[in-house]
């Protein structure tokens, strides 16, 4: 197919710019891995300030496009490919933005369209033969927002052939772990008054980090290379399971439940096990379904309200978490062990800013990127139960649609630095949060050799303030860039070109960049845009 073909062109035509000039957004679409262009990628220009104005085609088979009569504006550029999307120079939620215009070259974009890999799992028993139903986990050892991390994905689940395809993935490392449990498993319900080893099919298999660790420790990274297409093998032993007794709860005002197991995975990131019933019995919760190893418990408690009768919705309450080691057969665990970690406080509001009803506050460490709400009582309080999250630095951050910011944090039972507060295992944290209003935005170009430079990582990284967040944009094409949701304050700002993966968070990580930031404070005098030097990205 030669030249371009047109799926969908709305709302762009008959917008055009005040002084009725249309311009052209016009490139190529290559392999991010080799530059070999790309036929048949569906491209999308959307218009920043109007997301409604968008446009899209085709790309012919030398991988051109070409959109005419577009108006001078900012527009984010995507492209999409066998069901995987990619923004141009994208790194995380940050890309390059085209700028159309009469000073703008938007004719000559070279977007690079990451090349995925293929990793494939499977997994045999003892006999060698294929193992059903397996729940695979997979990590990504990256960078998120500065930080390093290792997230778990959704569980995937092996076949009837015992392997699983995990969905195209980029160039990187990678972890796999597998758990689950034979086909021939006792069920829960036919395992209790059986005494421990009677009963040879209640077995498990052990959680098992590629290639064969049931540490996290002994995880080894699976690099994948742009394009690679790769298969691993893994073999799951069955073990005869963990049988593991939970007292009841002590009256009859409700009752407690696990509500989740996990273990740790790489990095230190939770790992949420498949849950397997638990039933009473004889005055005892038993949990199964799990081999003998290390596991996290969180549990919750159902209350009801004295002399509750008919359908009564019970409140539930998150109790804690329970570090365990269950052995071979039977491991009593005694819920009053539980560690309860609260995370309580008041929010007050600075001088004339008007409070803010049933205001949601966001807890969570940011090395996971996992964050749980709570919304503020009438009296200014909050609370957060970590259940299910491990010790950790956490931060406490605010939905930016409501322009507030901490102008002051006081923090009693966790140590407090930089924007984060160090959380302990049956810690009571108590956070004193005054709220003050005026977020603002930072207009800026980026310039190197005096030229405006596209794709450059531009960071705000704020001097003496109690925030762990820094004000982040990525230059678009003609070196522009905004940095949202800035709160009063001195900071430095930074232009790193190649910025991506970039774990600025990490101690020393920008201590040689700083020496060439530039101080700036919130808010300026002038609304001219600030000028920063782009620096380049050090080995």
């Amino acid at each position: 197919m030669r030249g371009w073909q047109p799926l969908l062109f709305l709302c762009l035509l008959g917008h055009a710019s005040p002084s009725g000039d249309t311009f052209r957004i016009a490139g190529v679409v290559v392999r991010g891995d080799d530059g070999k262009p790309l036929s048949h990628v569906r491209v999308t220009i959307l218009q920043n300030e109007h997301p409604e104005r968008r446009a899209a085609l085709v790309t012919a088979e030398d991988g051109r496009f070409l959109f005419t009569d577009v108006p001078a504006a900012k527009y984010t550029l995507a492209a999409a490919l066998h069901g995987q999307q990619a923004t141009f120079e994208q790194d995380g939620p940050y890309s390059t933005g085209i700028v159309a215009g009469p000073s703008s070259d938007s004719e000559h974009i070279v977007f690079r369209f990451p090349t995925f890999g293929r990793l494939a799992l499977k997994v045999s028993d003892e006999e060698d033969e294929p193992v059903q139903n397996v729940s695979a986990f997979l990590f990504h050892r990256t960078v998120l927002s500065g930080w390093r991390t290792a997230k778990p994905d959704a569980p995937v689940f092996t076949d009837s052939e015992g392997t699983v395809a995990f969905p195209p993935l980029e160039e990187g490392s990678y972890y796999v772990l597998a758990t689950g449990r034979p086909w021939y498993a006792a069920n829960e319900w036919n395992i209790h008054g059986v005494t421990a080893g009677e009963n040879v099919l209640d077995v498990a298999y052990p959680a098992t980090f590629y290639p064969a660790s049931s540490d996290a420790q002994g995880a080894a990274p699976i690099v994948l290379r742009a394009g690679e297409k790769r298969q691993i093998q893994m073999t799951l032993r069955a073990t005869p399971a963990a049988r593991i007794a939970l007292a009841s709860s002590p009256d009859n005002s409700g009752a407690t439940q696990i509500s989740g197991v996990s273990i740790v995975g790489p990095g230190g990131a939770r790992v949420s096990l498949p849950t397997y019933m638990a039933s009473m019995v004889d005055g005892e919760t038993w949990l199964t379904g799990l081999a003998p190893g290390h596991y996290i418990l969180a549990a919750s408690h159902d209350s009801f309200p004295p002399g509750f009768a008919g359908s009564v919705v019970a409140a539930t309450q998150p109790l804690g978490s329970l570090a365990i080691t269950a052995g071979p057969g039977e491991t009593k665990v005694q819920l009053t062990n539980m560690v309860r970690t609260t995370v309580s406080g008041r929010i007050s509001f600075a001088a004339g800013v008007q409070p803010v009803k049933a205001l949601t506050l966001w807890l969570g460490q940011p090395r996971q990127g996992e964050y749980r709400a709570s919304t503020l009582a009438a009296d200014g309080t909050f609370r957060f139960v970590l259940d299910s999250s491990g010790p950790g630095e956490y931060d406490l951050r605010l939905p930016a649609t409501e322009n507030l910011y901490p102008e002051a944090i006081t923090v009693q039972g966790g140590a407090y630095r930089s924007g984060l507060i160090d959380i302990r295992d049956n810690a009571s944290v108590w956070i004193s949060m005054k709220l003050a209003a005026g977020l603002t935005h930072l207009d800026g170009v980026a310039l190197r050799d005096g030229k405006p430079l596209a794709g450059a990582m531009i960071l705000a990284v704020p001097q003496g303030g109690p925030s762990a967040f820094f004000p982040r944009d990525q230059s678009d094409s003609d070196g522009t860039f905004t940095l949202q949701g800035v709160a009063p304050g001195r900071y430095l700002l930074l232009a790193i070109d190649h910025g991506r993966n970039l774990a600025y968070h990490e101690p020393g990580v920008l201590e040689p960049y700083l020496k060439g930031a530039q101080m700036v404070s919130i808010p300026r005098p002038t609304k001219e845009p600030v000028i920063v030097s782009v620096q380049s990205r050090l080995p």
